[in-house]
């Protein structure tokens, strides 16, 4: 009998589930590789159907990261991009398959900035909306400028969509241009090692109105002690943080993103996802 009950709890959590909103979240890992402590980081991404990261500088670990989370039996997909800059580092999206489906995965939007900003397009439930990867180490004047740029420059290439979410890794807290408006407030408690970084969701209040005004900065490191110091390091250097968005209340920004050939695919990324043993992971290429 207890057979029985736990295969029934394994096929349960297999299931889609009809959610009627999603959280999503920006999270700047500091450097994601296998040296991290990836149970940890899978706890974290857990807490959400989508992550933008920021800062992936090994691919073996989101490998290790995905079988992780097939183990837990909670079935992830990342899509890594190239390098953006001229370091190593790369971006990355990350989202439960059952809650979260992509489209089709996007490209470098191609505007002035030390680390271009890359975008890939998503629908949840009735909701479609192009997600934006950014990270910058500009002061905030620069970064409010690049946030804008990448925005209007989304905006233009599709203007059916409107629902276009920015999810930033910044130096500073920065204030941007409108439409744009941060999801937190600037002075959220984002980052752990005594610096000034910031993250945040940018978005049009206007235009997405699915944004259910939830928010929140993950304070995983709360009710650590000091002897867990070394192990937080290993997670990262910041705090993820997240928004809620409803997905019931249908589309309300025209016919918007129509797979597969709405964004045009590029090869900057392949999509990533585990195989049927939760000790390896398989390349899929992007559509």
């Amino acid at each position: 009998m207890i057979l029985h009950i736990g295969c029934w709890l394994l096929l349960l959590t297999a299931l889609p589930v009809s959610a009627q909103s999603i959280r999503v979240a920006s999270f700047h890992i500091s450097d994601l590789s296998t040296a991290s402590n990836l149970e940890r980081v899978a706890d974290l991404i857990q807490q959400y159907d989508l992550v933008a990261i920021q800062d992936v500088s090994d691919l073996a670990a989101a490998d290790q990261l995905l079988a992780i989370l097939f183990r837990r039996g909670d079935f992830f997909k990342i899509l890594p991009s190239q390098p953006s800059g001229d370091d190593p580092i790369r971006y990355a999206f990350a989202w439960r398959d059952r809650s979260v489906q992509i489209l089709a995965p996007g490209s470098f939007i191609d505007i002035d900035a030390a680390r271009r900003p890359v975008f890939a397009a998503f629908r949840a439930g009735d909701l479609d909306f192009v997600a934006v990867n950014y990270q910058t180490t500009a002061p905030a004047q620069q970064a409010s400028e690049e946030l804008d740029r990448a925005y209007r420059h989304m905006r233009e290439q599709r203007p059916d969509e409107g629902d276009v979410l920015i999810f930033a890794s910044l130096a500073q807290p920065t204030q941007p241009v409108p439409p744009l408006l941060p999801a937190l407030p600037l002075d959220s408690p984002v980052p752990l090692d005594g610096s000034q970084g910031s993250a945040n969701i940018y978005l049009s209040m206007e235009q997405t109105r699915e944004f259910t005004g939830a928010h929140g900065v993950d304070r995983f490191d709360q009710g650590a002690d000091e002897s867990d110091s070394p192990d937080l390091s290993a997670v990262s250097q910041r705090r993820p943080v997240w928004i809620e968005l409803a997905t019931g209340k249908g589309d309300d920004d025209g016919p918007g993103i129509e797979p597969p050939s709405a964004v045009v695919p590029q090869s900057w990324g392949r999509t990533k996802a585990p195989r049927s043993t939760p000790s390896s992971s398989a390349w899929l290429r992007s559509r």
